[in-house]
């Protein structure tokens, strides 16, 4: 298969030749049953790393059910456009992979984070929030240790600040001493976005049998309930 895309931005459709190929492809994508790797072969320029893209999209779309996929607007498909997303690595042939577009986790410093917080603070913003990629692995890459609460300590001593909320967490961050230690800090909203993909142990399980290819970190609802446990005592 090759790609015809002109000027506009690539989809699927884009795509022509071998249409038993291309068929078998969007069919195991309707359906859901498509497997745990794909080989793409073909001469430099016919559209490997495109197609590759957007299969990507396909698969981490955060599109509602029944939309379009991928819808090329959401956050996931942006990220895979970019090369940033934290399930996407990119390696070109015979080259190694790009620190630039996929660096190793690395946690801006304490210091750093409070003396940007004031800046902003200074500035008259009053609002800040605290994002990146894998949030709650922050401070791991530290000798001693550093955890997210850490982070936050920093910019809830900011003067100025009145708020602060938090990118994306994991449900790993869901322990009673997380929950406690935000309790302390009267600048965080208690307001939590966490990547769950379900509540339910089946749906979990599912998904981690049909759909290898995807990332999967959660096969039961464990930690959901553990952060509703601690969400309680915050």
């Amino acid at each position: 298969m090759a790609a015809q895309t002109g000027n506009a931005a690539p989809v699927l459709s884009d795509f022509e030749g071998q249409g038993a190929v291309y068929d078998g492809l969007m069919r195991t994508l309707r359906d859901g049953t498509f497997v745990h790797a794909y080989l793409i072969t073909g001469l430099e320029g016919m559209g490997k790393r495109t197609l590759a893209r957007l299969l990507a999209q396909y698969w981490l779309c955060q599109a509602p059910e029944g939309e379009k996929r991928p819808c090329g607007v959401c956050r996931a498909c942006q990220q895979v456009r970019d090369g940033t997303h934290a399930d996407l690595v990119i390696i070109a042939p015979g080259k190694p992979i790009n620190p630039d577009v996929r660096p190793d986790m690395k946690s801006i410093p304490v210091d750093e984070i409070r003396a940007e917080a004031e800046r902003l603070a200074q500035a008259g913003f009053t609002e800040l929030v605290l994002t990146g990629i894998h949030l709650t692995s922050y401070g791991r890459d530290f000798t001693p240790r550093q955890t997210l609460l850490d982070a936050i300590r920093a910019v809830q001593d900011v003067p100025g600040v009145r708020r602060i909320r938090l990118g994306s967490l994991e449900p790993t961050v869901a322990t009673v001493e997380f929950a406690q230690a935000l309790r302390t800090m009267d600048k965080v909203c208690p307001q939590f976005h966490l990547a769950l993909q379900s509540g339910s142990d089946t749906v979990l399980q599912r998904a981690a049998t049909t759909c290898a290819c995807t990332v999967r970190r959660w096969k039961t609802c464990a930690p959901f309930t553990r952060w509703q446990r601690s969400r309680r005592m915050y």
